[in-house]
């Protein structure tokens, strides 16, 4: 459970909704937004040596990329092979198979080690030039917010929020936060990146849009209090509806976890941070 942002220095203003009293920062500012262009799943990442070596049996300068770009099977049920330079096993031992060999099959891995003790391969076989390893975790995400990318550059954070976020988080639409997260989901996994953390708001549409790419998450919706928003006026009924969320989507699947976050010390009123710690266990 994410516990909550302590930061004195960022209060939303009673206009903006949020229940936090003082003022933040000065009026309105002068600050415009910079010139901006508007415009699978798998649990191992490649990380690709760069440059790419030149030996003969390497591809050649140029042409490393993610795992996620090889031609493989869509079938996930087949079992595949995959042979890479050196195999991160992250066990207990910090195991490293120079080179080495992971077999997959039903969407699990169900060997790694040394290509001289692989047992005999049953599916398909793929060479990869470079480290394979685990995907990454982002421990601390609002992913759908690319939608707010090239909003504001270069600009104080009481700025950025009061001016260029909450007036468009509070239009946001279940469409809107899902292909967010899809593109989120993408830019993620192209990075070898498949597991987050979100906290959000219209967590039914990240959960779709997760089960819909293939990556996995921690999903903790926000728990947070902005009277002028329709969604949320009050904290205790946004933890009434993220604790029903949490109870109707508990075996979601083995990709997703849900749990509850509350969003920060100035977007819930001190009743609802003193009274926190002990709400979700109940």
């Amino acid at each position: 459970m994410a516990a909550p942002d302590t930061d004195a220095s960022v209060n939303p203003p009673h206009e903006a909704g949020f229940a936090g009293t003082p003022e933040l920062g000065p009026g309105p500012s002068s600050h415009a937004p910079a010139a901006r262009d508007p415009r699978l799943e798998s649990p191992l990442l490649l990380v690709p040596p760069l440059p790419c070596p030149r030996r003969p049996d390497r591809r050649p300068p140029g042409a490393c990329h993610n795992l996620l770009n090889e031609p493989l099977a869509r079938d996930t049920s087949l079992p595949v092979r995959y042979r890479a330079d050196a195999v991160v096993t992250c066990d207990t031992a910090f195991s490293v198979h120079r080179p080495g060999e992971v077999d997959v099959e039903g969407g699990r891995i169900t060997w790694v080690g040394p290509v001289a003790d692989a047992p005999p391969a049953t599916g398909a076989e793929h060479r990869l030039a470079g480290l394979l390893m685990p995907g990454l975790v982002n421990v601390h995400c609002h992913s759908p917010m690319t939608l707010f990318r090239g909003a504001a550059e270069d600009v104080p954070l009481a700025v950025f929020l009061r001016e260029r976020l909450w007036p468009r988080e509070s239009r946001l639409e279940r469409d809107d936060v899902y292909w967010g997260m899809r593109l989120a989901c993408a830019e993620l996994l192209r990075a070898g990146v498949t597991t987050t953390c979100e906290m959000y708001m219209q967590e039914e549409a990240i959960l779709a849009a997760v089960l819909d790419a293939g990556t996995r998450c921690v999903l903790t919706p926000a728990v947070l209090e902005m009277p002028s928003w329709p969604r949320f006026p009050s904290w205790q009924r946004r933890l009434a509806d993220v604790l029903a969320f949490r109870a109707e989507h508990a075996a979601a699947g083995d990709r997703v976890e849900v749990g509850v976050a509350a969003h920060s010390a100035y977007a819930l009123p001190l009743e609802g941070v003193r009274a926190w710690p002990g709400r979700p266990r109940k």
